[in-house]
């Protein structure tokens, strides 16, 4: 039995560049090169909304908790810029193209 690899898509960011996107739980977000700001879909805790945030250094990875829209902002000086890889859950993988084309039918 052969292991498959899973989908992975690679992003390249500017300094400075913010991407918003739409990501289910269990996506896996890694810093390839560069450092990255990830901020959370926003979730309610004691009548307030809140947005967990983090910063990854080049080859550190995170762990998306719940499915949401969430913003990757790449730091650094200079035009050094960001490359952040992405591997989906096993589920979501197989139902993203469907998922895509509901979005732009309803046009999120």
């Amino acid at each position: 039995m052969t292991a498959v690899p899973a989908p992975c898509e690679n992003t390249f960011l500017s300094p400075g560049q913010c991407l918003f996107q739409a990501v289910d739980a269990g996506t896996v977000l890694m810093a390839a090169a560069g450092r990255l700001h990830i901020e959370e879909a926003p979730q309610w805790l004691a009548q307030r909304c809140v947005r967990a945030s983090r910063t990854l250094e080049a080859g550190e990875h995170h762990v998306v908790a719940q499915a949401g829209w969430i913003a990757i902002t790449a730091l650094g000086p200079g035009a050094q810029g960001a490359c952040l890889r992405q591997w989906l859950p096993a589920r979501a993988a197989a139902r993203r193209p469907v998922w895509r084309f509901m979005r732009r039918l309803v046009g999120i």
